[in-house]
């Protein structure tokens, strides 16, 4: 069974990311995907 996660990180000060990944069986995670974070979840993660 895959489970998804989401990373949030602010890298700069106009710049905010959202990532989907899953972690394989071996550990590694695989990137999904990854967007610039809509207004609504930049309220949300600050």
């Amino acid at each position: 069974m895959l489970y998804k996660y989401n990373l949030y990180n602010k890298k700069h000060k106009a710049l905010y990311l959202i990532v989907f990944f899953v972690f394989k069986q071996d550990g590694q995670a695989l990137i999904l995907s990854a967007r610039d974070m809509t207004k609504a979840e930049r309220r949300n993660y600050e």
